[in-house]
């Protein structure tokens, strides 16, 4: 098990400026990665904005998104190359949790519809996919592709065909925060999925936890 620890980055109220400093302290009190989530409609940063200054505050820290939400984010080509963005700037220590969002008003404030977000979210892994490769090009040339397996892809979601596609087309799954009956359920079912699919080793499992330090923290 590696223990991580979130960034404040959705913490209404807290000094943006602090994520530098948390990030940096995080790492040198021995935790293995930095996570981060992600609304639209909310009092928080955006969370690759928030893990680009994290990598620029850290040399060997695990950067994660838990999860990046990007059923409403539908330029597939602007988000691919800002995580390349940040791959590079970390070095190859990005690790991008992408779900589709399940806020209905973060949908309608972006004028996108929810149905059909399965084949959507495919499509743009696949598109995301191809420019991490150098496929994409144009009259300059291609968008330089990542180094082979990077960045580390995970997905989120809760039902069936969510643990397909962690199975299929990541390395992995990232669970909700719903409990630990939750967790023991999602992760056996990507791991059946996993071995029905003809994968070897093991899918990856991240899980979230929120807690308080102490009575003031939680207020």
């Amino acid at each position: 098990m590696r223990i991580g620890i979130g960034l404040p980055a959705a913490i209404p109220g807290v000094d943006a400026s602090s994520i530098r400093w948390w990030a940096a302290e995080s790492e040198e009190r021995g935790f293995r990665s930095l996570g981060v989530i992600d609304r639209l409609i909310y009092d928080n940063l955006d969370p690759l904005v928030a893990l680009a200054a994290a990598a620029a505050s850290t040399q060997r820290i695990e950067l994660l998104t838990t999860v990046l939400n990007i059923g409403y984010r539908q330029n597939a080509l602007a988000v691919a190359k800002q995580i390349a963005s940040i791959d590079q700037l970390s070095a190859g220590r990005l690790g991008v949790g992408l779900g589709m969002g399940g806020w209905p008003e973060d949908y309608a404030a972006s004028g996108v519809s929810m149905q059909g977000r399965g084949h959507a979210f495919e499509a743009m892994l696949s598109t995301m996919r191809d420019v991490w490769k150098g496929s994409v090009t144009g009259a300059s040339g291609s968008m330089p592709p990542l180094p082979e397996g990077r960045p580390h892809i995970l997905l989120g979601g809760l039902v069936p065909a969510a643990f397909r596609r962690a199975a299929t087309l990541s390395d992995g799954w990232v669970a909700p925060s719903f409990g630990l009956e939750m967790l023991r359920e999602g992760a056996a079912s990507v791991r059946r999925q996993w071995s029905l699919v003809g994968r070897t080793g093991s899918p990856r499992v991240v899980v979230e936890r929120y807690f308080c330090l102490d009575r003031v923290s939680c207020r």
